[in-house]
């Protein structure tokens, strides 16, 4: 009984919203309109750190124009880099680029599929998904503000699974 009351209060609430913006007017399909705050908690959660990004003339239009202090000094502890003239950024976009493909996989990946996949890793593969799993560790050991992650409870049970695992 409490269900329905639920999903009946639900549908009433839902009956007064006069747009879905993630699905009609201009938005279209647009989920996020800048990727601005996932520089700016970096920027912000290691302020004493330099940071090294690839070129992007929109967020760097973007943080030029925000104004960074600290007790009324400005923080400027960042820089954007051509990727050729940076052989770290060349790496974190194969980081970055490869867990891209990861999160992806375990996005649109079965759980039976997920299980048949890692059953049939090579040595190579497990070997590989090892040291993954053994550099994440160490980096979560040294700091949780490293990790930043947008993704379902499934793709996290599936990550879980996959890497660590861990049985759901």
């Amino acid at each position: 009984m409490l269900r329905a009351n639920v999903i009946e209060s639900l549908v009433k609430e839902s009956l007064k919203i006069k747009e879905l913006p993630f699905i009609s007017g201009f938005h279209g399909k647009e989920l996020i309109s800048s990727f601005m705050a996932f520089y700016l908690r970096n920027l912000y959660l290691f302020k004493n750190s330099r940071h090294i990004f690839d070129e992007e003339k929109s967020i760097q239009d973007e943080i030029k124009e925000f104004d960074w202090t600290e007790n009324g000094i400005p923080i400027q502890n960042c820089e954007f880099v051509k990727s050729n003239d940076c052989k770290a950024v060349q790496i974190s976009d194969v980081v970055a680029g490869f867990l891209g493909k990861y999160f992806t996989y375990l996005k649109n990946v079965s759980d039976e599929q997920l299980t048949i996949d890692k059953s049939e890793l090579t040595n190579i593969q497990k070997n590989t998904l090892d040291s993954l799993k053994e550099l994440i560790d160490i980096s979560d050991d040294l700091c949780r503000g490293f990790f930043n992650t947008v993704s379902s409870e499934g793709e996290q049970r599936r990550n879980n699974y996959f890497l660590h695992g861990v049985e759901a």
